[in-house]
């Protein structure tokens, strides 16, 4: 889904890239669904998944290796 929502410019996709404003209480901080999509297609930054999900042949062999796996 994470895919689609990069790939197409609206409302939603600003949720996902948006920062939420004010402090957060104490803790440990969340671990962030893009975080989470990092780890699954290994790369460092935000913007080589949004190079990835751009490229749609590449994110589905990404998502066919994950399914495999």
């Amino acid at each position: 889904m994470i895919g689609h929502l990069i790939r197409h410019d609206d409302f939603i996709k600003n949720i996902v890239e948006g920062k939420v404003e004010g402090k957060r209480g104490r803790g440990r901080p969340r671990y962030s669904y893009i975080k989470q999509i990092k780890e699954k297609v290994k790369v460092v930054t935000y913007k080589e998944v949004q190079e990835l999900a751009l490229d749609r042949c590449k994110w589905k062999e990404l998502h066919r290796q994950e399914l495999g796996s």
